[in-house]
């Protein structure tokens, strides 16, 4: 299992508003993308990616003249805990990608920007008419990736055409886009303090998603607070 560096455009879009969330891909050297124990292998691969991440950022602020007298001890370390792990509960799409994700036709659910003070929802792409409206979806467990991509806790920073078309364009770069044909398992947020600022109170996120028929793997984290 290798990790692909083929996103880093996308991942800078996605930083530029706001996206909070992680994600790695991994390309599979004939282990079988539906087996547990390649899902594992792959969302300890992805712990230990945002753990080198991590520990390259805080080398390059040390580097910085105004850190000259600060020790990497100060500051946040990562730490991955790979017998809390589990084994990944196995999801559907639906559950995976939550109820403000209309996968076939290519749509989230989004606040009108016609009226911003409202806080009306329509499918993206329909008038925002009153015959359009939609009542808002429970959101159970986490809420699944749309909704922990499209609500950091600062908010996105784009307008709708924007929010719909980088959702739309991370699945296609990472899972195949709409196809839907995806293996998928949740992990414990307790591998790792990289997930302690979620626990506060915006919440945790950690998948493996494995396409059918493709060769690559990939696990997606978020974690983040105000």
């Amino acid at each position: 299992m290798q990790e692909l560096k083929d996103c880093t455009a996308l991942r800078q879009q996605l930083q530029e508003i706001g996206c909070v969330l992680d994600f790695s891909v991994f390309a599979l050297d004939g282990e079988d993308g539906a087996d547990a124990a390649t899902h594992r292998a792959a969302a300890l691969h992805t712990l230990r990616t945002l753990q080198r991440d991590s520990d390259a950022y805080f080398e390059r602020l040390l580097r910085r003249p105004e850190y000259a007298a600060r020790r990497r001890e100060e500051f946040f370390r990562m730490h991955v805990d790979a017998a809390a792990l589990g084994v990944g509960e196995l999801l559907d799409t639906a559950e995976f990608l939550g109820p403000l994700c209309d996968l076939a036709r290519g749509a989230l659910l989004l606040r009108g920007e016609e009226n911003p003070g409202r806080d009306d929802l329509y499918w993206y792409g329909d008038a925002e008419i009153a015959a359009n409206r939609v009542r808002a979806p429970e959101l159970r467990g986490d809420g699944g990736l749309a909704y922990a991509y499209l609500y950091p806790p600062y908010n996105l920073h784009a307008d709708n055409a924007v929010r719909n078309g980088l959702f739309f364009e991370l699945l296609d770069h990472l899972i195949g886009g709409r196809r839907g044909d995806y293996v998928i398992r949740r992990w414990s947020a307790a591998s790792s303090n990289y997930f302690d600022a979620g626990r506060e109170w915006w919440g945790t996120y950690f998948w493996t998603v494995y396409p059918h028929g493709t060769r690559r793997i990939v696990g997606i984290a978020g974690s983040s607070t105000d």
